[in-house]
C-alpha cells in the first residue's frame, strides 16, 4: 500500500513537472513566432504544437510522409494545407523566400548527419526569416 502511494505521488509530480515544461515552452515557441504570419511545418504529425499555441498564423503548411498522421492533423484542423510527401524532397515542392519561418519538431533526431545538414540548407532557402526546430524529448508526455 506504501508504495503504491509512493508511486502514485510521483507519477502525480512528474505530470506537473513535464505539464509546467511544457506550457512554458509553448509560450517561448508563441515569443519566437514575433513578426512571423506564414509557417511550413516539415514532419507535423498529427499532434503539431501550432495546434496548441494561441497565436493565430495567417497561413501554415503541414508536410508529412504518413497518410495517417495528415489525416488526423487534419481532423484537429492545426493547419491550412497539408502536402504527403518525405520532407528530405521538400525542396522540390516547395520554392525558396516563400515561407516566413519553417520549423522541424521530433525529426533531426531521427536523420543520418548528412541527410540533417542537406535538409537545413533546404530549409534555410525555404524560408525568409527564421527556422526553429524542437527536439523530440520535449513532448515525452504528450
Amino acid at each position: 500500500m506504501i508504495v503504491k502511494r509512493v508511486i502514485l505521488k510521483i507519477l502525480f509530480w512528474l505530470i506537473h513537472f513535464t505539464s509546467l515544461f511544457n506550457t512554458n515552452l509553448i509560450h517561448i515557441f508563441e515569443s519566437e513566432l514575433q513578426n512571423i504570419e506564414t509557417i511550413l511545418d516539415l514532419g507535423c504529425g498529427k499532434n503539431s504544437i501550432l495546434g496548441k499555441i494561441n497565436k493565430r498564423l495567417k497561413y501554415t503548411v503541414g508536410v508529412d510522409i504518413f497518410k495517417d498522421y495528415i489525416e488526423i492533423s487534419k481532423k484537429k484542423n492545426i493547419h491550412d494545407e497539408y502536402m504527403l510527401l518525405n520532407i528530405l524532397d521538400i525542396d522540390s515542392k516547395i520554392p525558396s523566400n516563400s515561407f516566413d519561418c519553417v520549423i522541424l519538431m521530433d525529426v533531426i533526431e531521427h536523420l543520418e548527419k548528412v541527410d540533417g545538414i542537406n535538409l537545413i540548407r533546404k530549409m534555410e532557402k525555404i524560408a525568409k526569416k527564421k527556422l526553429l526546430f524542437l527536439p523530440q524529448m520535449v513532448f515525452f508526455l504528450n
